[in-house]
């Protein structure tokens, strides 16, 4: 529900990353999740994937290492540290290694 709630936001804000080169590291409310990082995509083989954009997220009074995918194709690659659960479309939700 939370998702849902928050995707218009974080859609739109997804597209402007798609944008970019450069990580954006201001922090701001997207719907329902603040967002306190920005960039595109970068893969273990690739420096970035056009047109992606991922999100990291934080919760209140501690730093999750969560947040979300946005891929226009493709899945992202999962590592030792990361892993990935298809929310649908071209999202993905993202937890790191510390499993907050």
């Amino acid at each position: 529900m939370r998702f849902t709630i928050s995707k218009p936001s974080m859609e739109a804000f997804a597209k402007t990353v798609t944008e970019e080169t450069t990580i954006d590291a201001s922090c701001r409310w997207l719907g329902l999740y603040r967002v306190c990082w920005a960039s595109p995509y970068s893969t273990v083989e690739a420096e970035a994937l056009p047109g992606s954009a991922a999100l990291s997220t934080e919760e209140w009074a501690i730093h999750s290492n969560t947040g979300f995918l946005w891929l226009p194709e493709g899945r992202p690659e999962g590592t030792m540290d990361d892993s990935y659960r298809h929310l649908g479309g071209n999202w993905y939700g993202w937890r790191g290694w510390d499993n907050w």
